[in-house]
């Protein structure tokens, strides 16, 4: 099947709009009239996680209070993260930065593509990346269109981006 069948069986299951237009992207075909299309880096931003410390498997820094996912937590679930194994402690979060549940996540390293939103407040080292909205649109939602309608060329570049975007 083709990307441009995947997107209409996709779509068929909507219930029709008054007005279409040609989207610009080939897969996609025709949207509704009033939608927009965009990249992804215009309507969020980017950001890397954060854990400066090396060596990374300092024990002193771990086992306290904080949630710390790795990339193998976002390849371990198809939507949400809602466990985790590993905490950091007061020492590890001043090295690191949470982010808030609902955050959209993407492994850059081991597991690379595999994305994932957060059931939790969670830290997260630079192996993962981070897709903050700027508009209101469901996180769900770009989950699914990064799962299932990223086409290898914009997926590598979406990666590329992101490994460049410093902390």
């Amino acid at each position: 099947m083709t990307l441009v069948e995947v997107a209409q069986k996709f779509f068929q299951d909507f219930p029709p709009y008054s007005e279409y237009k040609n989207s610009g992207v080939e897969w996609l075909g025709k949207i509704p009239g009033h939608w927009e299309v965009k990249k992804i880096k215009y309507i969020s931003t980017i950001l890397r996680g954060k854990f400066s410390h090396r060596p990374r498997n300092d024990p002193k820094l771990y086992d306290g209070d904080y949630p710390f996912i790795q990339t193998g937590d976002i390849a371990a679930t198809d939507k949400y993260i809602t466990t985790y194994e590993q905490t950091l402690n007061a020492l590890g979060f001043a090295v690191s930065k949470q982010f808030p549940k609902g955050t959209l996540v993407m492994a850059i390293a081991a597991n690379i593509g595999d994305v994932a939103i957060l059931d939790f407040p969670a830290c997260f080292p630079d192996s993962i990346v981070l897709y903050s909205m700027r508009q209101a649109i469901e996180e769900g939602f770009i989950l699914d269109v990064l799962q299932n309608y990223t086409t290898f060329t914009s997926y590598f570049k979406l990666v590329q981006k992101a490994t460049e975007t410093p902390n």
